[in-house]
């Protein structure tokens, strides 16, 4: 079973990789003189980077939904105040909190890697995440 940590940890490797191992790679598709070779090995390269890019939107949206379905879950048990939108218990609070943290934290994280965070905004905003977060938890997340 996969945790937090290894997701995290996960999702930080695969940002540096894709910050650092692809344009090393397109610069040595670039010195290939047979066109025809190297238009295919730019085009897998292309597949690739959509790939990695899809493995870490599907990272994201798993730690966010688990956040999203604890908040639901505080909501069906009664533990939910509807007019201040808060959860009443405070363990589940807490789990809630630690969650939104953790996401938050490889978010800042993935942010050292510019190009990565750049091609993943481009395919898949961050912002709608954050929206949909501040919507769920809005006693953890302020309004942005």
């Amino acid at each position: 079973m996969l945790t937090i940590e290894s997701l995290k940890v996960s999702q930080n490797r695969l940002s540096q990789f894709y910050e650092q191992s692809l344009p090393s790679m397109y610069q040595c598709i670039s010195q290939i003189e047979d066109e025809d070779l190297s238009y295919s090995l730019v085009m897998k390269m292309n597949i690739a980077r959509v790939n990695l890019l899809s493995v870490a939107k599907t990272t994201m949206t798993h730690r966010l939904n688990s956040i999203i379905s604890n908040q639901y879950e505080c909501y069906v048990q009664n533990k939910y105040d509807q007019s201040s939108k808060k959860c009443l218990s405070i363990s589940d609070f807490n789990q809630a909190m630690s969650q939104t943290e953790e996401y938050l934290t490889v978010l800042s994280e993935c942010l050292n890697c510019p190009r990565f965070m750049v091609d993943l905004y481009s395919r898949y905003p961050i912002d709608c995440d954050l929206k949909r977060l501040n919507q769920a938890r809005p006693d953890i997340l302020y309004p942005f």
